[in-house]
């Protein structure tokens, strides 16, 4: 039996976090019910990838109880550890006020899963799918100082944890382009393999140029998206996943977000493209504010750069998924096309 499946058993579960996660509230004096949801459930024989909430009774003083949600994330090929120790990192930084996140809570080696303290809300892209412009407009506005705080970490007395080295540079960023390049030519030929493959390697040419140079890196998320941002409460924005956390150009973060945001309005066309490009533009203005930059030729480059290749993992996604979309992958193609033609910037 595969190991992980020990974490679907109740009685387990309990017993681990009675010994691992009770004393880390003084104020409770017992763990009661637990609820178990995967939402992320690939089991094999041996090898898994799971995401998993744990709905948990804290029992207090007086017959009192609370409940909270805590997530593990495990997967048996890629250690979770550098996630921990980044969120740790995070955690006793901060990101300063209005800005909310999960609590570490431990590591555990037998499953290389991380676990934490979930954040009560909904993300961006729900908000987006409700039509809820009011609450889009503020967490897009939010998003761009937030990311902004977080570049500007590294550097003080706080050592930085260790990464994942693939994760600094997008030519070995998971997936990767040799593995990309290997299904999309088996399964589709070498026509969208070129067209993939060609433009990725423009894309991972371009950051090669700049970060060969050896320029000041600094903390980057490396998987900026809507589904990434959680609004707490009206005022508290909270970030979460930090499996793809790296030292990179602060750019990556900037165009992947840019990408995804634009991507995400755009789906099933429910906005127009003035209120697109006013979220995208939103969202630069409120990041070059916070961080006190002022934008120039080569930093807007490098943005459009990771734009792109945001794209293109995106496409490759529609292609290597479960059940590919290969006509959601054509479209992107279209967009980028025109992006090149036209000369467009990645906030337009």
């Amino acid at each position: 039996m595969n190991k992980i499946n020990k974490l679907f058993d109740k009685d387990f579960v309990r017993n681990l976090f009675i010994e691992k996660v009770l004393p880390l509230y003084p104020e409770a004096i017992d763990i009661g019910e637990i609820k178990i949801k995967p939402y992320k459930k690939m089991i094999w024989q041996e090898t898994y990838h799971v995401v998993l909430d744990f709905y948990v009774e804290f029992k207090l003083q007086e017959n009192k109880s609370r409940k909270t949600h805590i997530i593990c994330s495990a997967h048996s090929s890629e250690p979770r550890d550098t996630a921990f120790s980044v969120l740790e990192y995070l955690w006793k930084r901060r990101l300063g006020k209005g800005v909310v996140l999960p609590r570490p809570l431990f590591y555990c080696p037998e499953f290389r899963g991380c676990f934490y303290r979930a954040l009560d809300g909904k993300d961006l892209f729900y908000y987006i799918l409700k039509r809820d412009r009011e609450t889009i407009y503020d967490l897009t506005k939010k998003s761009g100082i937030l990311f902004a705080r977080l570049h500007r970490l590294n550097g003080d007395k706080y050592r930085l944890p260790k990464f994942e080295e693939s994760n600094s540079r997008i030519a070995t960023v998971i997936p990767g382009i040799k593995k990309i390049e290997k299904r999309v030519k088996q399964e589709y030929g070498n026509e969208m393999y070129r067209k993939i493959s060609e433009q990725y390697y423009k894309c991972i040419k371009k950051e090669e140029e700049y970060l060969n140079k050896n320029p000041r890196l600094c903390l980057i998320h490396g998987d900026a998206h809507t589904e990434n941002i959680i609004r707490v409460s009206k005022r508290k924005i909270g970030l979460i996943d930090f499996t793809d956390f790296s030292l990179s150009d602060f750019a990556r973060d900037v165009g992947t977000f840019l990408q995804q945001l634009g991507y995400a309005l755009e789906l099933k066309f429910l906005y127009e493209k003035d209120f697109i490009r006013e979220m995208k533009q939103l969202f630069l203005n409120e990041y070059l504010k916070e961080a006190n930059i002022q934008l120039n030729d080569s930093i807007q480059e490098r943005i459009n750069n990771y734009y792109k290749w945001t794209a293109l993992r995106t496409t490759a996604y529609w292609l290597m998924k479960d059940n590919p979309e290969p006509h959601k992958a054509e479209e992107i193609f279209q967009t980028l096309k025109e992006i090149d033609k036209n000369n467009k910037l990645a906030q337009d």
